[in-house]
């Protein structure tokens, strides 16, 4: 999945990592927090990877 340029199918790919892992898990996560990311309009290419982490090789700064 890290190495799949399909975004959508890269998320597909992580899910079904997760699945396997909840399937084969001991324990069972309960709760998953959520991130709320916010950004001026001329900040582009801000986009977070399927775990949740800033992918910020694509980040641009647009002239304001």
């Amino acid at each position: 999945a890290s190495v799949e340029l399909d975004n959508k199918l890269s998320l597909v790919l992580y899910q079904q990592a997760e699945q396997r892992l909840v399937d084969d898990a001991a324990c069972l996560p309960l709760w998953f927090g959520k991130n709320y990311i916010l950004t001026k309009p001329y900040i582009k290419g801000y986009n977070l990877s399927p775990l949740g982490f800033p992918m910020l090789n694509s980040v641009s700064v647009e002239p304001h």
